[in-house]
């Protein structure tokens, strides 16, 4: 009975050791987000660090929208000595996002996950919308697209428009004008032929703020 006893006592204590050496990070985003909220259009210097060295092959990062259940990729491949990352930040409303750094080695992968962070488009509230909605007025017709769509708008005065085709991950795709437009209608087509199918966001921009719309290419 008593050796029994003792080899309790020695094993308990290795097995203790054993759970510590998995759960300790491998690699540690180091850029702080819990509880931060991003605007849109924006930039975002991602870093990270290695904590513990592999066989390693890359890193790959991704972002969530949903807090985890689904994630998009930021950048995959990056080569080994890479820690940071600009990450343009993309066109939605959450409060439920999160950031993955994943460590790809040769062996087993290691990963962390920031905390959940807020990403905001600026067009938040209906009073918000209401008061801007005369400046931004603007349509996209037709806006499920087999390869043309018009969009159309309504200058007040004689103002400066940036206007930009972007990605649902909010990477800008085309820049369709970037120039003054005098007061009246106006209008500019988008041809779509050369993109894949999918979500994407007309972005205007002029010297009051920005409106975004939405299209869908099939």
């Amino acid at each position: 009975m008593k050796v029994i006893g003792i080899n309790r006592l020695i094993f308990i204590p290795v097995l203790i050791i054993g759970l510590s050496s998995i759960v300790h990070a491998h690699c540690r985003l180091t850029t702080y987000l819990s509880g931060e909220n991003l605007q849109s259009g924006k930039h975002l210097n991602i870093k990270w660090e290695i904590e513990i060295e592999h066989n390693q092959e890359g890193w790959d990062l991704f972002y969530s929208t949903d807090n985890g259940h689904n994630w998009e990729p930021i950048k995959t491949g990056m080569p080994v000595d890479q820690l940071s990352y600009d990450w343009s930040i993309p066109y939605v409303n959450t409060h439920d996002a999160l950031i993955r750094i994943v460590q790809v080695n040769s062996g087993g992968d290691y990963e962390d996950i920031s905390g959940k962070f807020s990403i905001s488009t600026g067009v938040m509230t209906a009073s918000s919308q209401r008061q801007r909605a005369k400046v931004f007025e603007f349509s996209v017709a037709p806006n499920i697209v087999h390869s043309d769509t018009r969009i159309t708008f309504h200058p007040d005065t004689r103002d400066y428009y940036r206007i930009s085709v972007h990605s649902l991950a909010g990477k800008e795709i085309s820049l369709l004008a970037n120039r003054t437009f005098p007061p009246g209608d106006q209008s500019i087509i988008l041809h779509a032929d050369n993109l894949p199918p999918g979500l994407y966001f007309i972005i205007i921009k002029n010297s009051k703020g920005l409106g975004i719309k939405k299209f869908i290419i099939i």
